[in-house]
């Protein structure tokens, strides 16, 4: 036998396993996600949403106007009050829904 040809076979078997491994580590990082049924909130400059304070009682909220939005994971927010700006995390969000801004949450 021909090392070449030796050399050739050990190379694709090492892609198939390198492609099975992938495949199956994917596959152990989705089954979780799909079972949890919960859809992200993905905001559009605009949105009037309602923020979750980190500081003080938990139960304590504001509202909010997307004023920009930096990336998938954090926004800048414009309080509706004072008009002071803070970036916040898109975890802390929800959407306003009441039927005099003629919104609905998503």
């Amino acid at each position: 036998m021909n090392v070449d040809a030796l050399l050739e076979i050990l190379d694709q078997m090492h892609k198939d396993v390198d492609s099975s491994l992938f495949t199956s580590r994917k596959q152990a990082v989705e089954r979780p996600n799909s079972k949890t049924h919960v859809v992200p909130y993905k905001p559009t400059v605009g949105d009037y949403v309602v923020v979750a304070r980190m500081q003080g009682p938990p139960t304590k909220m504001s509202a909010n106007r997307v004023s920009r939005i930096f990336s998938d994971f954090s926004v800048q927010l414009e309080h509706l009050l004072t008009c002071s700006t803070a970036v916040v995390h898109v975890c802390r969000i929800k959407p306003y829904a009441d039927a005099s801004v003629r919104t609905k949450a998503q």
